[in-house]
């Protein structure tokens, strides 16, 4: 949306099919002006998203396999090709990683959290910062190189930090406060872009609102303040002792080493922690409560849960000893 498009570089992808048809395709042209559908022929991944898997593969080429190869994309600045667009958000730039303990370990490799154009390596680097292998970083690291990141690649004029969007709403169906509905014409005037929507909402700093209309709306909130629930009897009348949030369990477990100190073959003198899930929450839940010597009781559906498909052991061990228990 800024303006800048992506380009083959010429480097050889280990899938030697898509490096033919790479080659075959005309390197001065962005691959937004490429047949993708010919491009991503063949290619597996993590999304049914055949464009997704094709952008997925040349950013990180043989990730999946253990790889650490350069990108096979060159990004190209293109003023007259931006798109005016603007961002809103609740916290700074990178969303729910500004939320996140930062002491905590990404489950991806530290590459796998690149964005287009700044290499986690070279930002590193450039910070001063020990250079990390092509390993798991501290959840800190990368919601600083995603707030450097908008600044570096000039990208701060189109974001906007501090709010919260109330309403999102088709032209013409929005209702204002005073009690008449947008004109469609006159928005469309003022915007110059044939606005079909209008978003509401308001800074959370000064409280005062604000209107943006437009033709597009993408709806990027992700699901991290959206909790699973068992939906069983008594689950939401004791939020004293029962969590759906992990940072809200280790609080409570902080309390509770504090107010029994007591340790008896190894374990505190308190009633058994019990976590509900075979997911890497409930492995964290897991990992927190042996950590604190907590007696627990680990419930989960399946008889058996290997974490071997998707971590592999030399990346993963702490998980792996969850499942070893």
């Amino acid at each position: 949306l800024g303006g800048n498009w992506p380009y083959y570089n010429n480097l050889a992808h280990p899938d030697e099919m898509l490096t033919a048809r790479l080659h075959s395709s005309c390197h001065t042209r962005s691959l937004i002006h490429q047949d993708l559908k010919f491009l991503s022929q063949g290619l597996e991944g993590r999304s049914s998203n055949p464009v997704s898997v094709l952008m997925d593969c040349l950013t990180h080429p043989g990730a999946d396999a253990g790889l650490d190869m350069p990108q096979l994309l060159k990004w190209r600045p293109h003023a007259d090709k931006a798109i005016d667009h603007i961002v809103l958000g609740k916290g700074p730039p990178g969303g729910a990683w500004q939320a996140m303990d930062g002491n905590v370990l990404t489950i991806s490799l530290n590459s796998w959290m690149e964005l287009p154009g700044l290499e986690f390596r070279r930002w590193e680097a450039r910070n001063g910062n020990p250079v990390s292998s092509t390993r798991r970083v501290p959840v800190a690291s990368v919601a600083a190189y995603y707030r450097d990141y908008v600044k570096l690649m000039r990208l701060s004029k189109y974001f906007r930090s501090g709010v919260i969007v109330t309403a999102v709403r088709p032209i013409g169906g929005l209702a204002p406060q005073s009690g008449e509905k947008i004109d469609s014409e006159a928005e469309t005037a003022s915007c110059h872009c044939s606005a079909r929507w209008a978003v509401e909402g308001y800074d959370t700093v000064t409280n005062e609102p604000f209107l943006y209309v437009c033709r597009s709306v993408v709806l990027a909130t992700g699901s991290t303040d959206q909790h699973n629930f068992l939906n069983v009897l008594g689950e939401h009348s004791h939020p004293s002792w029962l969590f759906h949030d992990l940072a809200d369990f280790e609080k409570a477990m902080v309390d509770l080493v504090k107010e029994n100190p007591g340790i008896k073959e190894g374990y505190r003198t308190v009633d058994p922690v019990c976590i509900v899930g075979a997911g890497l929450s409930a492995a964290d839940a897991v990992l927190s409560s042996r950590f604190h010597s907590l007696p627990l009781i680990h419930i989960f559906r399946r008889a058996e849960v290997s974490p071997e498909r998707t971590l592999p052991e030399n990346m993963y061990p702490e998980y792996h000893k969850v499942h070893q228990m």
